[in-house]
Parts: structure tokens; C-alpha cells; sequence
């Protein structure tokens, strides 16, 4: 059985220097030229930068900079720090950590201003990862758990996409019934009439492959349908979905089921190469990419616009170029602005996408020296941090 992990694929992706093919002379360009990077643009006191990551420093572990101040969150053997949420001057971050000295396991949980609270496995044996979390009256979670397989005759554990309901854990159901898969963003729908969440991953499909899929809750009658898989449209060769976001058209704030719901991702052929794409209620749409021999991966999405007639779909990742260096960049619908890089860099990465007063933010990571460096573009320009690091995340809070 073909089993590709969205995690472990993202490793071999991620700062990569494989063998590619050389570019193709007719590429498709950026259609939007880069700026002239500047490290050091004028502060903006209105808007706070909240980015997450890892620090780079030892001893390492879970960080969060407010603005280009750093907060390393406390942990005895390390863990991850994957996604934050900042309400009413509370900082949540959703994550795991380390146990039994760091060695083989992992377990979820989140923190809200530094205090953290465990969050249940599916197994007590077992490993948990939290990889988003949405806080509106409680916290929901989406992430990965492993369950034990020692009732088969080839005893090990399965990855299992996971959604946590405040304190309680569910384990989502596969596209074959049976495989594994991951549960990679959540957001939540709320008004006065309902609260939907709603999941983006992947999971084992008919093909082998671990494909892309999205999960719809608290729309049914039965706790069944609301743990099913909704497939999206894929070449049959593997993929993922990694961000997801909604949008209600105030026409229709009654009703539940006229959301538009937009999700960002990849999906493989049969090469192995990586499309970066999103989906609009299960429609894709394939991203461009700076070279045609190489890859690429949406990682980030966020929306613009006061109805779905005039939606603006911004997502954000990176594509590598015709020397296997990864670039970041984002795209407004389907129009790619390729980020610039600082002095001595080659290769970034975006992980995160926000819209604040018809800015555009877009968190990352660049190589600079070959030290990873925590930074941020607003508006294409380039705010670059002076500490060693990396970003999974991204709010910004408007003072």
C-alpha cells in the first residue's frame, strides 16, 4: 500500500537542493515582478505581528515573536508550536510536546497565555499532534493521533486524522475506511443560528495514495455523517489540503449551507511533482509555478470581499525554480507575486496569510547565510527579524 505522510513529503520539499530538469524556456514568469527587497521598512504601530515558530537558538523549541519581541513557550523536552489565535489580548497556540525525555513521543496540546492544557489521545500509548486550533466559546483542534494495530498480525501504529471538540477527541473518518491520514487546519462558522466546523487534510483513498479531503460537522443529525470524508478533486496520485477558510455571503448568514468553502493545498501526478492549488467548493484550481520542471505547495489562505460574487481568494506557499531553490510567494486568485529575498539569501518558504485594512501580510522563513530567519512581507516588502528561527503561523491585531 502506497502511504506518502503530508509531513514527510513537506521535509523532503522544504529547502531541498534535488535533481530537477532544466527550466523550460518558455516558463511562465511571475506575472507580478518582485520589489526590490528592504529588511527594514517603516514600523506600522497600527497592527501587531504575532508570528509562531521555532526558535533557532538553543535550546531550541516552541516560540512566538509580538512583532520582533520573542516569547520562548515553556516545555521540559521540547515539542512544536503550529498555530496561533490572539482574542481579547489572549494568545492561544495550538501544538504538542515532547515526552519521555524527547525520544519517540509526542502529545497534544495548546496553550492560552503561556499555560498549557493537555488535550486527550486515541490511544494513551500513542502519539498526538495539534496542527490548528479556532477559538470561539471553546477551543477546537484539528490534528493527528495514532492508534495501535496490534490486533493485525503486523503490529504498529496508523497516523489518524483527529478533531477535538473542546476537550474531547474524535477520530475522523478515512476516504477507504480503513488507511490513515492527517488533519491539517480547522475553522469554525459562527453566528447566532449554528456553529460549523469545518476540517482540511488528507486521507488514504481507493488509489493508495493518501488524498486530499475536507470534513463538515454539526450540519447533520448523526454523529456519522459528520465525521465523513468529502473528497476533492485530485489527479488519483496523492495530495493534501493544508489551510481551509469559509465565507458566508451576509445574504444568506441564515443558512448554513450556501458557505462558500475555499481550501489551499497540492495535489501530485504521476511523477511525483507537487501542483500547489486550491479548491472552491470542491473545484480546483491549479497555481502557477516559477519553473515548469519543478514543485510547489499552497500552505496558507485567507479571503477578501464583501460577497461571494466579488470574492478575492489570497493564498500563499512557495515554488521551487529551475535550481530546486524553494521561493515564496502569494497569489491573489490565480495571479502569483513572487516575494523578495534579503542580501545572502537563495530560498524561502510562506506559511501564513493575513488581510488587515487591504494589507497583505504573508509570514515565512528565508535562508540568509544558511541560518533560518523568522520574517514577514507586507505589501511584497520584506520585514526580516535579526534571531534565528522559523514560522508554522501568523495573527495580526489591529490596536
Amino acid at each position: 500500500m502506497k502511504y506518502f505522510p503530508l509531513f514527510s513529503l513537506i521535509l523532503l520539499l522544504i529547502f531541498a537542493s534535488c535533481q530537477k530538469d532544466e527550466e523550460d524556456p518558455n516558463q511562465d514568469p511571475s506575472p507580478n515582478p518582485s520589489p526590490s527587497p528592504n529588511p527594514n521598512p517603516p514600523a506600522n504601530n497600527a497592527v501587531d505581528v504575532y508570528l509562531l515558530g521555532k526558535d533557532g537558538s538553543e535550546p531550541g523549541g516552541p516560540a512566538f515573536w509580538k512583532n520582533m519581541v520573542k516569547t520562548n513557550i515553556q516545555t521540559t523536552w521540547g515539542g512544536e508550536g503550529n498555530s496561533i489565535q490572539v482574542s481579547g489580548g489572549t494568545v492561544y497556540i495550538g501544538g504538542s510536546i515532547a515526552l519521555n525525555g524527547g525520544l519517540t513521543r509526542y502529545s497534544p496540546c495548546y496553550w492560552r497565555n503561556g499555560n498549557k492544557t493537555d488535550l486527550p489521545f486515541l490511544d494513551p500509548r500513542g502519539d498526538g499532534f495539534i496542527k490548528s486550533i479556532y477559538i470561539t466559546d471553546k477551543v477546537y483542534a484539528a490534528g493527528t493521533c495514532t492508534d495501535s494495530l496490534e490486533f493485525f498480525a503486523n503490529s504498529g501504529w496508523r497516523y489518524l486524522p483527529c478533531f477535538w471538540d473542546g476537550s474531547e477527541v474524535k477520530m475522523l473518518d478515512r476516504l477507504n475506511n480503513f488507511g490513515g491520514g492527517f488533519a491539517n487546519a480547522v475553522t469554525v462558522l459562527k453566528n447566532a443560528n449554528f456553529t460549523v466546523p469545518y476540517v482540511a487534510g488528507e486521507s488514504m483513498g481507493e488509489s493508495g495514495y493518501n488524498e486530499p479531503c475536507y470534513w463538515r460537522m454539526a450540519l447533520h443529525t448523526s454523529e456519522a455523517e459528520n465525521l465523513k470524508p468529502y473528497p476533492l478533486s485530485t489527479k488519483g496520485f496523492g495530495g493534501s489540503a493544508t489551510a481551509i477558510a469559509t465565507f458566508l455571503d451576509a445574504k444568506f448568514q441564515g443558512n448554513a449551507f450556501n458557505t462558500d468553502v475555499i481550501i489551499a493545498g497540492f495535489i501530485d501526478d504521476e511523477n511525483g511533482s507537487n501542483t500547489p492549488c486550491f479548491w472552491r467548493n470542491g473545484d480546483r484550481v491549479d497555481l502557477s509555478e516559477i519553473s515548469k520542471a519543478g514543485n510547489g505547495i499552497a500552505t496558507a489562505i485567507t479571503l477578501a470581499g464583501t460577497s461571494n460574487i466579488a470574492l478575492d481568494i489570497y493564498t500563499a506557499g512557495f515554488t521551487y525554480n529551475a535550481q530546486s531553490l524553494s521561493i515564496p510567494c502569494v497569489w491573489k486568485n490565480q495571479i502569483r507575486t513572487d516575494l523578495p529575498l534579503p542580501n545572502n539569501s537563495t530560498h524561502g518558504r510562506a506559511t501564513a496569510c493575513r488581510i488587515n485594512n487591504g494589507d497583505v501580510y504573508v509570514g515565512g522563513t528565508v535562508a540568509v547565510s544558511g541560518v533560518e530567519k523568522p520574517c514577514y512581507w507586507k505589501n511584497s516588502q520584506i520585514v526580516l527579524y535579526n534571531t534565528s528561527g522559523s514560522v508554522n503561523a501568523m495573527d495580526l491585531v489591529s490596536n
